[in-house]
């Protein structure tokens, strides 16, 4: 796990600035390349495997007279499984990491190598001979890759601070991001960021960089398979144990992040299984209870007594201590509280020792886990006439604790439609709160269209929930250059768990079924059949309500960056207005981080 950028043609104090902008995401060692002329490549490294500094990058190969200079960001989980096909292929090898078999194959095998890879990676590789530089990124996006492409000028980094670090980059924000970001609360994009001009290469494309030309050229090399199939408790549980037993490939010690849900309970089921010796896990406590798992994970650890848990104690004043420094990590506005804690977290595994951890990332996008997948198969039951299933699901909703958003989005159809309904709430509240920029025609229609479950699933992975999380997971994680893994997007888990049927997902009003299904016996049946949705949480909102918060908040919009996006005066009165023990609503605080962004990275509005 690294940091890589680079650029078309010679700047070596841009190339060093980059490198120091990436610095903690591979504090181990930092290496530059310039080939003049052509091609300028940086790389900060994160030592994990082969430790040796022969494979600190950029990384060098030679094949049959071609040379190739590699920035690579990620890891190639089965590297060892066609390294030897590699050999027989003429290949040599002087290290035993993944980043020198990831330059066999494209000398060997050329852009299709990628379709081998199980893993995550974002990276590039410099043809000498054919003067092109090839880009690629893993299959859901979860390590990040950002450019910018205009004038004859192409830049790329895995954040945005580096990309920004050119002079010719314009610091100017999308307006057109931030009107749904203040609007709708969408903080994701495929293509886009919040910087005008910077794009990202889009989760599972390929980028071909014609270096005597200027032209860049994307082309797609993976889409999430479709079908339906049924699928047996054994089949998941199996094929969960590998990618877990993969993703503990390492040469640095690996731990767990462990909340008291069903999804990281899975995978430390899984770990204990395939690994022997302890194992470290870490979870959160807190004073009030918010954010405080320790009463599932407990539950769990009773069972497995290899683990060593670690309480990370969220303190009330975290939030703030912490808000402008994420902010900076992030590169662009963010939404929710989930990366307060993830930073909490890594800042705890990293000061522990680690570099390495395995998290449950992924399952609730790939199983349906939200309460937005209940009120959809509710309808397709409906459309379907399946009115006795419908019926019984009806009866096993009302047990859930969030029954009565469910059971309000589904009688809705009947009356308001949902986009309707929910665009008209979204855009009450941003103007009622402050906004100033018109609505777009995206936003609801993007997360809250009628469609089937399938559908829905296949738009959450691709534009909105799982692009948001893995990039907020990734920078969050790697502030304190700890990598991140995650079982669940292990390409043969993820596509098993895409093709199962709907009426498999949601069962007796359970979400995820086919997971709580597949760890009877190996998760006890208080976290399995828990019907709240757990996960990290942090005391963001109730410390924003406090007195010193407000007077930090008048202080920041006094003299607003913002002001042409958000009404100062409207957001310190709404600010204003929340008692001590209430809670601030989601616009404020994105309007919070909006003014925090545009004034840490010089934003021009």
């Amino acid at each position: 796990m690294c940091g890589i950028a680079g650029f078309s043609g010679d700047d070596d104090v841009l190339l060093e600035e980059m490198a120091s902008a990436l610095h903690h995401r591979g504090p181990d060692a930092t290496g530059l390349f310039n080939d003049p002329g052509r091609v300028s490549l940086a790389h900060t490294r994160l030592s994990i495997l082969d430790l040796h500094e022969r494979s600190n990058q950029p990384l060098h190969y030679t094949h049959e007279g071609r040379h190739f200079v590699l920035v690579f960001n990620g890891e190639i989980y089965n590297y060892r499984e066609f390294r030897p096909e590699l050999e027989a292929a003429g290949c040599r090898f002087t290290t035993t990491s993944d980043s020198e078999v990831i330059l066999a194959a494209y000398a060997v095998w050329g852009a299709d190598c990628v379709r081998r890879f199980n893993g995550m990676w974002a990276f590039a590789i410099f043809d000498q001979r054919e003067n092109t530089l090839f880009l690629s990124r893993d299959r859901f996006g979860k390590k990040p890759l950002y450019y910018y492409a205009s004038g004859g000028r192409f830049i790329f980094a895995s954040e945005i601070k580096a990309i920004v670090k050119a002079p010719y980059v314009s610091r100017a924000a999308d307006i057109e991001l931030v009107a749904d970001f203040l609007n709708f609360g969408l903080a994701a994009h495929t293509t886009g960021t919040f910087f005008r001009d910077v794009k990202q290469l889009p989760a599972g494309t390929n980028g071909t960089l014609d270096l005597t030309t200027g032209r860049f050229q994307i082309d797609r090399f993976y889409s999430l398979p479709t079908g339906t199939r049924s699928l047996g408790a054994d089949d998941l549980q199996d094929m969960l144990r590998q990618a877990v037993s993969r993703r503990l490939i390492s040469d640095v010690p690996v731990c767990l992040s462990l909340s008291g849900g069903v999804d990281s309970s899975s995978i430390a089921a899984m770990i204990a299984d395939v690994h022997e010796g302890r194992m470290v896990a870490f979870t959160t406590t807190s004073e009030n209870g918010t954010g405080d798992e320790t009463e599932g994970v407990a539950t769990l650890l009773s069972m497995y007594r290899q683990f060593e848990l670690v309480k990370v104690r969220l303190e009330p004043e975290d939030p703030l201590k912490h808000f402008e420094r994420i902010v900076y990590h992030m590169d662009e506005p963010f939404i929710y509280d989930s990366p307060f804690v993830r930073f909490k977290i890594a800042e705890a595994i990293h000061q522990h020792g680690f570099k390495v951890s395995l998290t449950g990332e992924g399952a609730d996008e790939l199983l349906g886990g939200y309460a937005l997948y209940s009120h959809l198969f509710l309808l397709e039951l409906l459309r379907d006439r399946r009115l006795a299933r419908l019926g019984s699901e009806l009866l096993f909703t009302l047990l859930q604790p969030d029954w009565r958003p469910i059971l309000g989005r589904f009688a809705s159809r009947f009356t308001k439609s949902e986009d309707e309904r929910v665009r008209s709430h979204f855009l009450d509240n941003a103007k009622r709160s402050g906004c100033l920029l018109p609505a777009s025609d995206r936003g609801p229609a993007l997360q809250e269209r009628d469609v089937s479950v399938k559908e829905k699933l296949h738009l959450q992975l691709t534009t909105f929930f799982l692009p948001y999380l893995l990039a907020c997971n990734d920078k969050m994680y790697m502030a304190h250059a700890v990598e991140s893994r995650a079982p669940f997007l292990d390409v043969e888990v993820a596509e098993l768990l895409l093709g199962i049927q709907t009426e498999q997902l949601i069962v007796r009003g359970l979400r995820k079924y086919p997971l709580r299904q597949a760890m009877r016996g190996r998760v006890p049946s208080k976290v399995l059949f828990d019907r709240r949705k757990i996960g990290f949480a942090s005391p963001l909102h109730a410390q924003l309500a406090a007195p010193s918060a407000k007077e930090w908040v008048r202080g920041l919009f006094a003299d607003a960056r913002s002001a042409k996006f958000v009404d100062p005066k409207r957001v310190i009165a709404n600010f204003d207005a929340v008692s001590p023990d209430g809670r601030v609503d989601d616009f404020l605080t994105h309007a919070l981080t909006l003014e925090l962004w545009m004034r840490r990275f010089d934003v021009v509005s």
